[in-house]
């Protein structure tokens, strides 16, 4: 169980950095769940709530440590933006 939370708190510092990086978060919780059985196992769910329970805890608790609080979730709005492959031509005054 301690394994999960680190790895856990690993993701969650991972994506404190960069948020992208929170795209691994459901495939990491779905690898501790470690088989395909269907029900899984407590034990096996109890894995998996610790990963996500670790990155979200580590992400929230890092994001108010910094100070910066929730505001990089409205910053996510404007993360992506569409280019082009040619170049805008300055405009003339």
């Amino acid at each position: 169980m301690s394994l999960a939370l680190a790895a856990g708190a690993l993701i969650g510092t991972a994506g404190a950095t960069k948020s992208v990086a929170m795209v691994v978060l459901p495939f990491a919780a779905l690898f501790a769940l470690g088989s395909t059985a269907w029900p899984p196992a407590r034990a096996a769910v109890a894995r998996a709530g610790a990963v996500v329970a670790g990155a979200l805890g580590t992400l929230l608790g890092l994001s108010f440590v910094s100070g910066r609080g929730l505001g990089w979730i409205g910053a996510l709005t404007h993360a992506v933006t569409r280019r082009s492959g040619r170049r805008r031509r300055p405009r003339s005054a």
